[in-house]
């Protein structure tokens, strides 16, 4: 006699295979209170139109993927739809996993697949971030997301840009407090000579920002005087006694008379 295939059951135990670091355990009704959400591991917002849609759909919706203890990995629009319609049980695909990482690829990767609502540009270069910050390559986030390796490399060298800004702005200050040459290059990883050379080029660059600065001002003394001047008082009058002036000038309406705003203020 052939055994029963589990493939495409929606409900009792499922195969107890490992994929990628987890295993699905089963698929049943759980009460709202046992998920919870992890920032870390909520891609996207919850979206209020999408979640009104489902709500007239409510006994429709697919199952909720969570980890066995209760974390949303997928699907935190049904989870909130749920809530809305006052239901106290969602059908959730409940998930084994070896460590946190393997959860996030698993949002990852259902989210990446969902033609529904495909994760946004912002969104796919937030992930990227994410994982370089893991170790990944570029080639391996490229096929993680699905997208072209010059646009994670863009991702990742902008990513790298920002990190050195920053890092230089620190390593900078902290010489200018007096912060000792090899303490600095030991915090950061890095040789006393680069430590000197970044101290050296953000002085520098700092330095003809401000001679810039000044040059500029020194060239229109008066530039600044002049955008402050009040204006003399025969042009004001003049300004203020033609058509359409009371909106203009004064808040004053046509009789003179101040309007509510300006009896208010005084």
């Amino acid at each position: 006699m052939t055994p029963k295939s589990n493939t495409g059951s929606t409900t009792g135990k499922a195969p107890n295979t490992p994929n990628n670091g987890r295993t699905l355990t089963e698929t049943k009704k759980v009460t709202l209170g046992m998920c919870h959400t992890d920032k870390r591991i909520h891609l996207r917002p919850v979206d209020d139109d999408h979640v009104k849609q489902m709500v007239s759909n409510i006994d429709s919706l697919p199952a909720i993927d969570i980890s066995e203890d209760g974390m949303i990995i997928d699907g935190h629009n049904r989870y909130e739809a749920h809530v809305r319609a006052k239901k106290k049980r969602v059908k959730a695909r409940i998930w084994k996993y070896a460590s946190f990482e393997d959860r996030f690829d698993h949002a990852v990767e259902l989210n990446k697949d969902n033609r529904a609502k495909p994760l946004t540009r912002a969104e796919r270069k937030a992930i990227a971030i994410c994982l370089h910050k893991r170790g990944l390559s570029g080639q391996d986030i490229s096929v993680r997301l699905g997208d072209h390796l010059s646009t994670v490399n863009r991702w990742l060298a902008a990513l790298k840009k920002k990190e050195d800004e920053a890092r230089n702005k620190d390593v900078y200050e902290r010489r200018e407090r007096g912060e000792p040459l090899k303490a600095v290059a030991t915090f950061y990883g890095i040789s006393e000579g680069r430590v000197s050379q970044i101290h050296r080029d953000f002085r520098n660059t700092h330095l003809r920002k401000t001679i810039t600065k000044q040059q500029t001002a020194k060239k229109n003394p008066k530039a600044k005087a002049r955008k402050s001047a009040p204006l003399p008082s025969s042009t004001v009058a003049q300004e203020t006694s033609g058509p359409g002036t009371d909106l203009a000038v004064g808040k004053k309406g046509v009789s003179g008379t101040p309007t509510s705003t300006d009896a208010g203020a005084s």
